[in-house]
């Protein structure tokens, strides 16, 4: 049970509103057991506590306030990524906000100072997707209710969910490469260059809203091989990292024997992130797989201490020269 005017309490209410009349896919990312840890710890770390302060803030009046929900989910993620790392190892420390943008935290590894910006990414259409989604769940929700009314036994209805595309159109056929750029379109918005100029910064990523396309070692690599159809893929992260405009994108086909190039799935239209902000030297992503994982990338400009904060941080990793293949590659 969670105390009744507790951030807990509160959410938890949040989304049994939610659930009456639809769906929203960041409140139920949100572990209310996970949030209660946060309001205990916040009574002795300083980090729990200026944390706890920013989700009160952020509570929404209702389930239609989606900005506030959003900025709730930025906290939680941001939180979440925070213990997370710690339990691995990783000690950060939060910036204090000033009127100039600067890193989120800084990480000290050996004797030297790192910086670490946290990004929660949203599904493509930022708050007019997660409103469509609500509004398809409350349709959804009134076609059972007349399901039921008009006698049947069980009530069902379909809703399908993807985060790239419109919500309410038809789903966007398997793309990898729309995968890929999506995800470089969204980090690119929300890193602002007065972030990086401290120098040896780590991105590190919340993905949890997006399918990868491919499993969490595929994803690290440059290309790989997919043994149903006998085609290629490319991996998402990693061309999200180090991809080049202009770079042919691969992926599975979907069986065994179609004609050569029907694993092309076109070229990308912009470069990597790497390439983007070369004060960025390591991306740590977190993926929302069941369980979920911390998935990593380095540059070859990267100093050791980056690199082995990246490599201390996650459970699957690679860089610039795919160094890592015959781990990622491992049956």
């Amino acid at each position: 049970m969670y105390a009744p005017d507790s951030i807990a309490q509160t959410i938890l209410r949040l989304k049994q509103d939610t659930n009456t009349y639809g769906t929203s896919p960041l409140l139920n990312e949100i572990d209310c057991g996970l949030v209660q840890c946060f309001e205990r710890l916040s009574h002795t770390d300083p980090y729990a506590k200026e944390l706890c302060k920013r989700m009160r803030a952020n509570l929404p009046d209702g389930i239609q306030d989606l900005d506030r929900i959003r900025q709730l989910y930025n906290s939680f993620a941001e939180g979440r990524i925070y213990y997370d790392l710690r339990d691995r190892g990783i000690e950060l420390e939060r910036v204090p906000e000033a009127v100039t943008k600067t890193p989120d935290f800084t990480i000290s590894w050996k004797g030297v100072v790192l910086h670490a910006e946290v990004k929660s990414l949203s599904m493509e259409g930022g708050d007019s997707k997660y409103a469509a989604i609500m509004e398809d769940g409350l349709e959804s929700r009134i076609d059972m209710d007349e399901q039921l009314k008009r006698g049947d036994r069980v009530a069902t209805s379909e809703q399908v969910i993807s985060p790239i595309g419109k919500q309410g159109e038809t789903p966007v056929p398997y793309s990898l490469r729309r995968i890929i750029e999506a995800l470089i379109d969204k980090l690119r918005g929300l890193i602002k260059p007065g972030q990086l100029k401290r120098g040896m910064t780590i991105l590190v990523c919340d993905v949890s809203q997006f399918n990868l396309g491919c499993t969490h070692s595929e994803s690290l690599l440059p290309t790989f091989k997919d043994t149903d159809s006998d085609t290629s893929g490319s991996g998402t992260l990693f061309a999200v990292g180090f991809g080049t405009q202009g770079q042919q994108v691969f992926r599975p086909a979907e069986f065994a024997g179609l004609p050569v190039g029907s694993d092309h799935d076109g070229t990308l239209s912009q470069s990597g992130i790497f390439k983007e902000f070369p004060a960025i030297d390591g991306l740590i992503f977190r993926s929302g797989w069941s369980p979920p994982e911390y998935l990593g990338l380095v540059t070859a400009r990267a100093s050791q201490s980056v690199r082995e904060v990246v490599i201390a941080a996650c459970n699957h990793w690679n860089d610039e020269s795919n160094s890592n293949m015959a781990h990622l590659t491992k049956p």
